[in-house]
């Protein structure tokens, strides 16, 4: 693994462990309940990058998450999420319910400072929904405010 990759992961990991921009289900390590496995569709092992035990799909999010997901990879990356899933490393994101437009407010959008801010899709990959752009880098973290501010008080995208 590079080194820009490993710091890149290790920042990652401790951006999405702080609690304001994401929360595991359950403490690392503790399987998620017989029921909730149930529900969660984790699809086949099509994709293109199955078996490196980080899960490509950006229906999820986590510390075993990939640090740049595409939308075309989400239900092809079954084994990785699966057992990522199971030992409570990742969580299915939230569903637009789960946070109401109102929340934005506590939101910290970051700047406009990343290279796609401002035209009208939301590149940051802290957030799920309808006007998301379907390649999310985590290089745009806290890098497309107006634009994600915008969408997040419209409802058309929600934290993760």
């Amino acid at each position: 693994m590079s080194i820009q990759k490993l710091v890149s992961c290790v920042f990652l990991t401790a951006v999405l462990s702080a609690p304001a921009l994401a929360e595991s289900p359950k403490a690392a390590g503790l399987p998620p309940s017989a029921q909730l496995l149930s529900t969660v569709d984790f699809g086949d092992d099509s994709g293109p990058y199955t078996g490196d035990w980080e899960c490509d799909d950006s229906r999820f999010i986590g510390w075993g998450v990939a640090t740049s997901t595409d939308s075309d990879n989400n239900g092809t990356d079954a084994s990785d999420c699966r057992h990522l899933f199971e030992i409570g490393q990742i969580r299915v994101n939230r569903t637009q319910d789960e946070f109401p437009a109102a929340m934005c407010a506590e939101v910290n959008f970051g700047t406009d400072a990343g290279n796609f801010s401002n035209d009208g899709a939301c590149d940051d990959p802290r957030f799920t929904g309808s006007a998301m752009h379907s390649i999310l880098n985590f290089e745009d973290l806290g890098r497309d405010a107006s634009d994600c501010r915008s969408l997040c008080e419209s409802g058309a995208i929600w934290l993760r």
